[in-house]
């Protein structure tokens, strides 16, 4: 089998997938600082939508997974762990876990009941020298449900990661035009579009 590219974002595509689906953001050519932005900016408003919806401290988690290029990774995490103490954000451990060799963080907001995995994740142009890390995707089935995904992909790049996944996998749905859209309960917010 040849490698294929993006498996980080594949590999948490097929665990929101397996826990029943949630929504994708896309943010393109952003800045590690902006990436930081957007994913708090996300955070903030499922908070204010779970608090308006009546949800309290013994709702479920609210899980975002934010999947990184390993060239930002530490800047965006050097950004979210800044705004982090204004926001109520701590870091229970550091790291988190590895997945593939590389870093992942997470990150806690209890007042909120929030938690935001970062995942770096290796160019997603070229292919993965890895196969897929089964134990970090039990790990990710077993014990997270992101409620949000946010890649820092454009419309584009993510469409052509899906369509190679689809026909190397045989996901005839996933292998073909439109592919991006074919993620079963994954819906793709509006993508934002920086610098």
């Amino acid at each position: 089998a040849q490698p294929l590219r993006g498996m980080e974002y594949m590999l948490m595509a097929q665990v929101m997938t397996a826990k029943g689906g949630g929504d994708l953001l896309l943010i393109e050519n952003s800045q590690a600082a902006q990436l930081a932005d957007a994913i708090l900016a996300s955070l903030d408003a499922a908070a204010r939508q779970r608090a308006a919806g009546g949800q309290d401290a013994a709702s479920p988690l609210y899980s975002m997974t934010a999947v990184v290029s390993q060239d930002q990774y530490n800047q965006v995490l050097q950004a979210l762990r800044s705004k982090g103490g204004q926001e109520g954000f701590y870091e229970p451990n550091n790291p988190y876990w590895r997945f593939s060799g590389r870093l992942v963080a997470r990150l806690e907001r209890e007042a909120t009941r929030q938690e935001l995995l970062v995942i770096s994740a290796l160019d997603y142009r070229q292919p993965s020298p890895d196969s897929i890390d089964k134990l970090f995707q039990q790990k990710m089935v077993n014990e997270h449900k992101p409620d949000m995904l946010v890649f820092d992909l454009s419309e584009s790049a993510w469409s052509s990661l899906c369509q190679e996944f689809g026909r190397a996998t045989g996901a005839r749905e996933l292998g073909q035009e439109g592919a991006a859209e074919s993620w079963p309960g994954i819906t793709q917010r509006t993508s934002v579009k920086v610098g």
